[in-house]
């Protein structure tokens, strides 16, 4: 009798884990595919990270890597090299390594400043050595490669029965577009110039935002995860002072670039462009900290945010910047709560 009632308790349970894990993996792959499908929403891509990050965090990562693993597998059968090629996928698995970094890094108990730095530094580092591998495997120059890649684009918008009806249509757009594919070699020009500053702080952007967003939304999480940080942590995003002395050389050597080459203005203005997105970080977080300190809530902090954002951004990084010397932190609060 004791030996039943035992074996239907050990069921009981045994039903009850597997119920769990079936959950767990059911989130983990719905979690997945609702960070591909970002992916190929443009703009929505940078917030993908952080479905990829939920779906580390709400199982076991092993098995988590063989559902996404499976999933793109799936998607490459389904729709072939087109997939990736095209650059949802491509994206999609960029999203899934900083979701990875995310997740783990949460694990560990990274703090939330070092995950972003960590984080966006591996990622930036890992794509700059990918990149010099093949350009070093290549025959080509770096010009050479992106110019017969911008020609391939170009070829494939002129066959495109849409492209071609709007640049029937005139107008002003219809001018700027033929005048824009009748230049690849300026196209491709200004495509290695840029580059770098758009990976660097496409990335470490969407490190943040999708941070941010796991670390709002903990709820679903915490239980199964013991991680001593939360959005506060984030918020208080303050560089180390030795990252002025980057701003610095980014200034001098657009200075510099006058008199010896041109092209090192552009190197110089890639490395202010990254950095500032860093202290857009900082200067966001002396924002929204001052929201919270004056208890300023619902959704004039919601509209007031937003508005900076779209239209005050380029103040936000000189906040940010300027916080370094100045902690502008201190000046919200009064002595009794600066005491607390």
């Amino acid at each position: 009798m004791t030996e039943n009632v035992e074996n239907q308790k050990f069921t009981k349970l045994e039903e009850k884990f597997m119920s769990n894990s079936n959950t767990a993996l059911a989130k983990t792959f719905a979690a997945t595919l609702f960070g591909i499908l970002l992916c190929s929403f443009g703009p929505f891509g940078l917030f993908a990270p952080a479905a990829f990050a939920f779906s580390y965090l709400n199982g076991p990562m092993k098995k988590t890597f063989l559902i996404q693993l499976g999933l793109y597998a799936i998607a490459l059968i389904a729709f072939g090299k087109s997939f990736f090629i095209g650059g949802s996928g491509l994206l999609a698995i960029y999203a899934t390594l900083i979701g990875f970094g995310i997740g783990f890094s949460i694990r560990s108990k990274v703090p939330p400043m070092a995950i972003v730095l960590n984080t966006g530094s591996v990622l930036v580092g890992g794509l700059a050595l990918m990149a010099g591998v093949l350009v070093a495997l290549s025959d080509q120059s770096v010009y050479e490669i992106v110019l017969t890649q911008t020609k391939f684009y170009i070829d494939q918008l002129k066959n495109n029965k849409e492209f071609t009806e709007a640049l029937n249509l005139g107008g002003e757009q219809a001018i700027m577009l033929k005048s824009l594919i009748s230049s690849p070699d300026k196209i491709a020009l200004e495509l290695i110039s840029w580059t770098p500053a758009v990976v660097i702080s496409g990335t470490f952007l969407s490190v943040w935002v999708s941070l941010y967003y796991v670390l709002r939304n903990s709820f679903s999480w915490r239980k199964k995860v013991e991680f001593p940080y939360g959005v506060v942590h984030l918020t208080y995003f303050k560089l180390p002072f030795n990252y002025v002395y980057l701003v610095m050389l980014g200034i001098v050597i657009i200075l510099v670039g006058d008199y010896f080459n041109p092209h090192l203005q552009t190197v110089g203005m890639n490395l202010l462009y990254s950095l500032g997105t860093l202290y857009f970080f900082q200067g966001f977080g002396v924002c929204y900290d001052f929201f919270v300190i004056k208890r300023i809530r619902g959704f004039f902090r919601s509209f007031s945010l937003m508005f900076i954002l779209v239209f005050a951004w380029k103040a936000v990084v000189f906040l940010g910047l300027f916080d370094v010397w100045f902690n502008f932190r201190k000046y919200f609060l009064n002595k009794e709560e600066g005491d607390k």
